[in-house]
């Protein structure tokens, strides 16, 4: 599979092994045809992990799969209109479904309903009971066993994914993993046909709405995986390379209380890796410093260390773009400017930037590419606006990225007479570890050189509380618009302001409220659901 469209010249040996085994875990299958592509844009990241999810598994194929009898007949003359080869989408998310498709009935949240499947006409169904007059196939879930919805979702999206032959990067851990991701992306998509997406559609039904957009021609497939859902999304995957970006205490309440629970959650993506294939871990993370990854093939990268297979050197961070040197044990060394701030951005590059080459990306070729990526929207988007500097980045949050935004912004320069203001969200899904973890944010925002700290929502009152501690002014706001009213009677036309936050707590229409902008209008607080508390 492997060996598709890859220049393999400067490949070691166990590289060139790995590039030329197929994920279904054969090295003689008949895919080794040696060509080389122009480079050029050839795809463009999806907008959506549905966007163009396709027909790919029929009725049959889905009972051979989960083992299960063909169903029969339920005195609806309807089945007689059904073919049972016909191909179909797989959907277990409302958004997802569409006509004819195999329903996974997830019967909470935004998931498939039985009602929801007869509306949309399913071909088949399939849940805790058969169904009938429905106008569909109904299946219950295996018989004598404990299933879930994941876990059949998991083995059907696992059999659209073993049709093809497309090589697969999952990119996993705690923080890091959508950035490099889209550096990952910005490179692959200018030499070969890959899928991706532009957000971080990561959980185990939205990856298998993503396994859905496959094609033959697609040449290279990157996946963003919720550490969470690490296990169920490696089975639906089969990684052939897996990044790890970093571990922490994060997702406590989906994830257990301990590091260790956390660090066996995140690995679960190597499940059903291929093990021929290569785990490219960041050393700089005390946590994957010290895993062996005993039985896989490992390239361990830094943002600092030249006793990793891959690093940087003479860091330069400026407060628009950072520079810096990649070095590598086999001789690379490759200059950059990279348009965002922040040494945990450098880590992510280079991570980028051993994959890339490992799998025979030009170095120049590559660094070129990740030159040309800039954030916008809600992610890492420094807004110059007059005269004050605005830093909007609202699409997750951990103690890790809270510490290394108010890093970036403390570097931002200030006009004469203003204010250097940071707007810090609650942290999600910590369960009986919350105040802990909030606490060490405030603990590290206090040492920053910033003037005003203020905190929405929950436990980020524990921000306030250490940062109060250690004489820094703060501000505490349980509701949108005290904030957003103490924002307009106190910013001045000077103040620069970061906005650092969880997607949910949506600070980023606090600042268009603020300071007008238009960032993902349509996003208003009105509009969304609640979540962990909100008051929108």
């Amino acid at each position: 599979m492997f060996e598709k469209n890859v220049d393999m010249t400067n490949q070691t040996e166990q590289n060139r092994h790995a590039l030329n085994k197929c994920s279904r875990g054969s090295s003689k299958c008949g895919c080794r045809e040696k060509t080389v592509i122009e480079k050029q844009v050839i795809s463009v990241p999806k907008k959506n992990s549905y966007e163009d999810i396709r027909p790919q598994l029929s009725i049959k194929e889905a009972c051979e799969i989960l083992k299960i009898d063909l169903p029969s007949l339920d005195n609806s003359d309807s089945y007689d209109l059904l073919d049972l080869n016909k191909l179909r989408s797989v959907a277990t998310s409302s958004w997802a479904i569409r006509e004819d498709s195999i329903a996974v009935l997830k019967n909470y949240g935004s998931g498939v309903t039985i009602d929801c499947a007869v509306k949309h006409n399913a071909g088949m169904i399939i849940g805790d009971y058969q169904y009938r007059n429905t106008g569909a196939y109904s299946v219950m879930y295996p018989a004598g066993k404990w299933y879930r919805c994941i876990d059949i979702y998991t083995k059907l999206c696992e059999g659209i994914r073993l049709k093809y032959k497309t090589p697969v990067i999952a990119v996993t851990g705690n923080a890091g993993k959508t950035t490099t991701k889209d550096l990952l992306s910005s490179i692959f998509i200018r030499e070969k046909n890959t899928l991706c997406v532009d957000k971080n559609y990561n959980t185990w039904y939205s990856v298998g709405e993503i396994i859905q957009n496959l094609t033959t021609e697609h040449e290279m497939y990157i996946q963003e995986v919720h550490e969470p859902h690490a296990e169920y999304c490696s089975r639906m995957l089969h990684p052939d390379f897996v990044i790890l970006t970093n571990l922490e205490r994060a997702h406590i309440d989906e994830m257990g209380a301990s590091i260790e629970s956390c660090i066996n959650m995140t690995l679960g993506i190597l499940k059903d890796m291929n093990k021929d294939g290569i785990i490219f871990a960041n050393n700089d993370c005390k946590y994957l410093s010290k895993e062996k990854f005993d039985g896989y093939n490992v390239i361990r990268y830094s943002a600092y260390s030249n006793e990793c297979d891959f690093w940087a050197e003479g860091i330069e961070n400026y407060y628009e773009y950072t520079k810096f040197t990649i070095k590598s044990k086999k001789g690379h060394s490759v200059d950059i400017k990279l348009n965002i701030s922040g040494t945990h951005n450098v880590n992510n590059a280079v991570a980028a930037f051993a994959v890339a080459v490992t799998l025979g990306i030009d170095p120049k070729d590559a660094v070129n590419a990740m030159s040309l990526y800039r954030p916008s929207g809600v992610r890492q988007n420094l807004i110059k606006k007059d005269d004050r500097f605005i830093l909007v980045d609202c699409y997750s949050t951990t103690v890790l990225s809270s510490i290394a935004t108010g890093e970036a912004f403390s570097k931002v320069p200030v006009s004469d007479g203003g204010r250097k203001i940071i707007v810090l969200s609650y942290l999600p899904t910590l369960g009986s570890e919350s105040e802990s973890v909030h606490r060490d944010v405030g603990r590290g925002i206090s040492k920053l050189p910033v003037d005003l700290v203020l905190a929405y929502r929950n436990d980020a009152k524990y921000i306030v509380e250490e940062c109060q501690k250690a004489g820094k002014e703060a501000v505490f706001f349980q509701y949108h618009k005290d904030l957003i009213e103490f924002l307009n009677k106190n910013l001045t036309n000077l103040d620069n302001v970061a906005f650092k936050g969880v997607t949910y707590s949506h600070l980023e229409q606090v600042a268009n409220a603020c300071l007008g902008l238009n960032i993902i209008p349509e996003n208003s607080i009105e509009k969304d659901r609640p979540h962990n508390g909100g008051d929108f």
